[in-house]
């Protein structure tokens, strides 16, 4: 029974801190991606600034077929918009507020299941016969935690699985490759002991035993080597600021 009441106190205090703790921490956010095309700007803002056309593009459409979708305001550019209603999806609206011919498309996304209006927009910017997209989202959870502390936590998740996942990987290199060596070792010691036996056996098994060493400690530099360039790259991401 104290047991019991133990895990109950634990369990309310985790609730209270975490309530708490979101009030506390800002319920501001913003995120920013950025991809380059192999397209110019002109074709990429057709596709950008006509609401009618994202079906073409965007993964939001195509996870429930049988979204509704409802059109308002002009064809492309400022003020054209589109709502949705969906089962899967929930519903949601958005507007286009500024839109620059090649250049930008800024929008409001309006979530009544939340009550929450975010601000995007995405920029386009000639690089060759390229295009470097970026998509920015800014928005407010508002004052309660509820709405945005499970996506807290799944961005914490998202965050950490990269580097914790190197990281047991690199551990089990390393474990692999010590139990092979010592298996190694203990074939080679085995195997010159009973064909050779004596002085002459020794040494084979020193040679043998000091080549795989060496062999050994060059690949585990070399995992090392590759699995830090990728930690490196993966924290790169993980901080960028587009």
């Amino acid at each position: 029974m104290k047991i019991v009441k133990a895990l109950l106190m634990l369990v309310l205090v985790l609730a209270a801190v975490l309530v708490l703790g979101g009030y506390l921490i800002s319920p501001k956010f913003s995120v920013s991606r950025s991809v380059s095309i192999a397209a110019p700007p002109d074709k990429i803002y057709a596709l950008v600034a006509d609401p009618r056309r994202w079906k073409e593009w965007t993964v939001w459409n195509r996870r429930d077929p049988q979204m509704q979708r409802e059109y308002s305001g002009p064809p492309s550019g400022a003020g054209a918009g589109w709502a949705w209603k969906s089962k899967s999806e929930g519903d949601g609206r958005m507007t286009f507020t500024a839109a620059e011919p090649d250049k930008r498309v800024a929008f409001d996304l309006y979530f009544p299941d939340f009550g929450t209006t975010s601000r995007g927009e995405i920029a386009l910017a000639a690089e060759g016969g390229r295009t470097r997209v970026q998509w920015t989202m800014n928005g407010d959870f508002g004052a309660n935690p509820l709405l945005w502390l499970p996506n807290f936590f799944l961005n914490l998740v998202e965050l950490l699985s990269k580097p914790v996942s190197l990281a047991m990987r690199l551990f089990g290199n390393m474990y692999a490759g010590e139990l092979v060596f010592m298996l190694i070792a203990l074939l080679g010691a085995g195997f010159f002991t009973l064909t050779i036996g004596g002085t002459l056996g020794m040494f084979g098994q020193v040679a043998m035993g000091a080549a795989w060493a060496i062999f050994h400690i060059l690949i585990i530099t070399l995992q090392a080597f590759i699995f830090m360039v990728l930690t490196i790259v993966y924290s790169a991401m993980a901080t960028e600021h587009h």
